[in-house]
């Protein structure tokens, strides 16, 4: 209901609005129309070292069956229903409580934020559905479908990638307080789960190690780093640093940004551990509330205030 008003009120455009959306969109199109993953605008369409496929792919073939961007996001409502569907289920599981899943769902479904983030074209809305999704059949005990869902969420959002660690280490530490432990077959069921997550991750690792020369998953990671918390370092500290752009984004270069980083922090190890602190301090008191009242409705609606 809220894509179809959004539709009516204002136009295509809206799910599109948010600056990351129009470049998902280009990179499926461009995928389409010339069978390279860039965000290129026009010819040479650069292979995109930052995106990986599973968004692009996704937005691809909703615009290969000529979908409009209305109807993607109301499939993205659709994934979110199910989502929360899966946080009613995870919680009766957990909690073994009916009530506490009937709220843990309510809350998701209800919230604000994530109800307009659900109908932006970006990549959260399928990332988490992927990744409780995965949650949820971990929990059951279905680990090889458990890691092939992990490696999709990966292949929509890189730092997909961390949390496979995260979920063996719960396993482990579950069989090692069990009464009779077989370590042989969980330490067979750890390693099968890896291959299945490695397996569905090979194809993407191999593009990059074709077009890139490199076996690098995607630049993301340090480029973002280097963007958008090593560049405010160097400002509030009057510290030179070296932004990449666009073309600088090849995995080939990450190095650099990864020397880069090592060399100022260690140059200035106190600064950086008290902006780190600060920083990661402003988090607590960030909400997408502020992003939600003062952007969106605001601009929609500047009566509303």
């Amino acid at each position: 209901a809220y894509a179809a008003v959004v539709q009516f009120l204002y136009g295509s455009h809206t799910f599109i609005s948010y600056s990351d959306a129009e470049s998902f969109i280009r990179v499926a199109e461009n995928f389409l129309s010339h069978g390279v993953f860039s965000e290129s605008y026009v010819e040479p369409f650069v292979p995109d070292p930052l995106r990986t496929p599973g968004y692009p792919l996704f937005l691809a073939l909703f615009l290969l069956l000529k979908i409009p961007l209305a109807g993607i996001a109301i499939m993205q409502n659709f994934f979110a229903g199910i989502t929360a569907v899966l946080i009613y289920r995870l919680a009766k599981l957990l909690f073994l409580s009916g009530t506490a899943g009937v709220v843990a769902a309510l809350i998701f479904s209800l919230e604000p934020v994530s109800i307009y983030w659900s109908n932006l074209l970006m990549s959260d809305n399928l990332f988490g559905f992927l990744l409780i999704l995965a949650l949820y059949l971990f929990v059951r005990g279905r680990f090889y479908w458990f890691a092939a869902v992990l490696g999709l969420a990966a292949l929509t959002k890189p730092i997909g990638l961390y949390f496979l660690p995260f979920f063996l280490a719960a396993y482990a530490t579950r069989v090692y307080f069990e009464k009779s432990p077989d370590i042989f077959y969980a330490f067979k069921k750890i390693l099968i789960t890896i291959l299945v997550f490695l397996a569905v991750l090979s194809p993407w690792f191999l593009r990059n190690k074709i077009v890139f020369d490199s076996w690098g998953f995607s630049s993301a990671g340090w480029v973002n780093l280097t963007i958008f918390t090593l560049a405010e370092f160097g400002r509030q500290n009057q510290i030179p640093v070296s932004v990449p752009e666009m073309f600088e984004r090849d995995l080939k270069n990450i190095g650099f940004y990864q020397d880069q980083f090592i060399k100022i922090v260690l140059s200035h190890p106190w600064e950086y551990f008290k902006f780190h602190l600060v920083s990661a301090a402003k988090i607590f008191n960030y909400h997408g509330y502020q992003y939600l009242t003062q952007e969106v409705i605001q601009a929609k609606a500047p009566w509303f205030s």
